[in-house]
């Protein structure tokens, strides 16, 4: 209960990042170790995340605005792709957020995975919009 409400205390204030520019993003996460040390190095990573979820989450939401104007097959094909990564990303935040000590590796491990993977899809389909 306690993580749930960490994180429903957190999509605020991911909500407002936004306000600093879509063109922003964040360096890198607040601490580099893989078991944080402490509750606060946890929810740093959580509050850090969320931010590039909103970030994440705007830029898909511009691309599928774009895929409805220009409704080729391929782009089409980029919006499954970029829905489905997105997906996998959006549910693996969710497992991070919960994780516990035990599960924190793993659950990090596959959030940065998925983050990774829709990066990737999303620099693959900015190379090749016109």
């Amino acid at each position: 209960m306690k993580r749930l409400s960490m994180l429903i205390c957190l999509l605020p204030l991911s909500l407002l990042s936004v306000e600093r520019g879509l063109a922003q993003e964040p360096a890198s996460p607040p601490f580099a170790q893989s078991t944080p040390t402490t509750e606060s190095d946890k929810a740093a990573y959580i509050k850090f995340e969320a931010t590039e979820l909103t970030l994440w989450r705007q830029k898909i939401s511009n691309f599928d605005a774009r895929a409805e104007t220009d409704e080729t097959q391929a782009r089409q094909a980029a919006k499954l792709e970029l829905a489905t990564a997105w997906n996998a990303v959006a549910a693996s935040s969710i497992t991070l957020s919960a994780a516990g000590e035990a599960d924190w590796d793993r659950a990090k491990k596959a959030y940065e995975s998925a983050k990774q993977a829709l990066e990737i899809k999303w620099a693959k389909f900015e190379a090749t919009k016109s």
